[in-house]
Order: structure tokens, then C-alpha cells, then sequence
């Protein structure tokens, strides 16, 4: 019983370690900047598209030219569900604002 017991808190405190230095549990962090112009563009986007869906927070952005990339998490527009669902996002920057070229949900 002692040597279960013995195993069991080993098992534990590796379990522990590996956790704590991967981040389980955390969520990612949330991007800092100005988003507002791609949210705009993606409401946009879900507007012409009949989507019912809203940016809650995006997770990455990439820009490059007139080029983007993001992962945003997307909930319900009307806020009935409280789930969230990750969108990948591509842009294009086209006389100066930012347009969504589709999307991978």
C-alpha cells in the first residue's frame, strides 16, 4: 500500500509539473493593438453574410502589406448561447480599410 501510494504522489506531482510548464488551464492570450478595424470587417463580413455571429476577442493577428491574418473567437451575436468558436479570418486591405476574404471556422 505504501509503494501505491508513493507511485501515486510521483504520478501527481509529475502531472503537477508538466501543467504548470504548458500553460493547462490557461487561455490563450488575448491580442493587444488595434483590432478595431478587422472586428469591423468581420462584423461586416457575418452582416452580408447572414451569420449571427460577433468577435468576442481575437487570439492572433498577422499583418503583412496590405495582407492579414487573424483567429478570432466568435460567439452568437445576440450573446444566448455563451459559447465561443475560433474563426480563422483573411484580409485584404483595399482603399485603406480592411475586408474580409473568407473565413475557416
Amino acid at each position: 500500500m505504501k509503494t501505491f501510494v508513493k507511485a501515486l504522489l510521483g504520478l501527481t506531482c509529475i502531472l503537477t509539473l508538466v501543467c504548470t510548464s504548458t500553460g493547462c488551464g490557461q487561455s490563450e492570450p488575448a491580442v493587444s493593438g488595434n483590432t478595431a478595424p478587422f472586428k469591423k470587417a468581420i462584423e461586416q463580413y457575418c452582416r452580408n453574410k447572414s451569420m449571427g455571429m460577433k468577435v468576442k476577442e481575437f487570439v492572433t493577428l498577422k499583418t503583412e502589406d496590405n495582407a492579414a491574418t487573424a483567429t478570432a473567437k466568435m460567439v452568437e451575436a445576440g450573446g444566448n448561447y455563451g459559447i465561443s468558436v475560433k474563426w480563422k479570418f483573411k484580409f485584404k486591405k483595399e482603399n485603406g480599410k480592411w475586408k474580409v476574404l473568407s473565413h475557416d471556422s
